[in-house]
């Protein structure tokens, strides 16, 4: 049977179970989604007591400190607390790698924001980037940059990493404010062109429109798959309009600050029937990215209208934004493709390393112009209905 692996990179404290199977680690949590910046790190470890001091140590100490030595009284000492001797202190990094057997992938990178000691269990927490993000503001106008420009440099201003980052259309003005954080403003403008915010294994921000048609990886019910929950419903939306503003489309851009009295230019749709969702968007300022936005907003709710979770046996390969088929379920509203909006790792003493994924119907943003106009049955044929 392979073994499961976990290495961790705690400050400056690093720990491979394959190096040192009677290691303090007791349980890993790793847990993050898309478009949402609540996530989870967790690393819970015995941590055994230092070395209590020898009576001279504490007389020295002692004397030390009534004669003054050391200069003047200085600013309370950062909180850290020592694992084998290494501190391990708030705004530390913490990396995390799981693997069965010869098979490992990094799965987290976060930075240490909570510590809890209960009688020599501790438990560190950490925050990812799209956490970061979310407690960030900032005062800052984009004129004629691409959405990915924009999102790229909204996280710059909240020191985040930038991994992949779709380009996008040019917007011509676009105003981030402190009234929302820098994560609210990357899902705006994201929302515009239809991309998932998430963060990679490498603890980068991605903002990616999702286009995969076949799957990353095959689970075969009864073999990977532990648990499968998958619900079908009716989309909330049958149709979506989308008004903008300034004349862009029919004008040119140098006419985008002025307003219309007569939108229709610049108002799209997708979908019909009377389930109705009617937005406007003062950054969609031109009839194409009005368009951009009715058609991701429909393909997003199709796509939701399938959803679920799946738990297999521990894979760290699978990743957010990746494209997961069941295969030889007895249920053949089970079998198909999904794609992967959330990820739970746990490694731990009892329930050994199992994966729980979060999916919703194959499809979004990007195949919702492809899903408009067609039959019900291609439609779930695409979702995996």
């Amino acid at each position: 049977m392979d073994t499961v692996s976990c290495q961790l990179k705690l400050g400056a404290w690093e720990i491979d179970t394959r190096d040192d199977p009677h290691t303090e680690l007791v349980r890993v949590v790793v847990d993050h989604a898309m478009n949402s910046p609540v996530a989870q790190c967790r690393v819970s470890l015995f941590v055994s007591p230092a070395k209590a001091p020898g009576l001279l140590d504490q007389a020295i100490g002692a004397a030390a400190s009534l004669v003054g030595i050391g200069g003047a009284a200085a600013a309370a000492p950062a909180f850290s607390i020592d694992v084998r001797g290494k501190p391990v202190a708030h705004d530390d990094a913490m990396e995390i790698t799981l693997g069965v057997g010869d098979a490992r992938q990094a799965v987290m990178k976060a930075t240490v924001v909570s510590v809890r000691n209960q009688f020599g269990r501790v438990e560190i927490e950490g925050r990812t980037a799209l956490g970061t993000l979310a407690r960030a503001r900032t005062d800052v106008v984009y004129s004629n940059q691409s959405a990915g420009d924009i999102i790229s440099a909204l996280a710059g201003e909240g020191s985040v990493d930038v991994g992949q980052v779709d380009a996008g259309d040019t917007y011509a003005y676009v105003v981030a404010d402190s009234g929302a954080s820098l994560f609210e403003h990357v899902r705006r403008v994201a929302a515009l062109e239809g991309m998932d915010v998430y963060d990679d294994t490498a603890g980068a921000l991605v903002a990616k429109v999702f286009t995969k048609t076949s799957a990353d990886h095959t689970l075969h019910y009864g073999i990977e798959v532990l648990d499968v929950r998958v619900g079908h419903a009716v989309s909330v939306l049958d149709k979506v309009r989308v008004t903008g503003e300034g004349p862009a489309g029919t004008a040119g851009p140098p006419k985008w600050h002025q307003l219309l009295l007569d939108p229709s230019p610049v108002q799209a749709s997708a979908g019909d029937g009377v389930g109705l969702y009617e937005t406007s968007r003062a950054a969609a300022r031109s009839t194409a990215a009005a368009d951009r936005l009715a058609k991701a907003l429909f393909g997003a709710a199709h796509d939701a209208a399938t959803s679920g979770t799946i738990r297999v046996m521990g894979n760290a390969a699978i990743a957010l934004g990746d494209a997961v088929e069941i295969k030889d379920a007895p249920w053949d509203d089970v079998n198909g493709t999904y794609k992967v909006v959330r990820v739970r790792h746990v490694v731990g003493r009892t329930e050994g390393f199992v994966t729980t994924l979060g999916v919703t119907g194959l499809g979004g943003a990007s195949s919702a112009a492809g899903l408009l106009g067609q039959a019900a049955g291609a439609l779930a044929g695409a979702i995996g209905l």
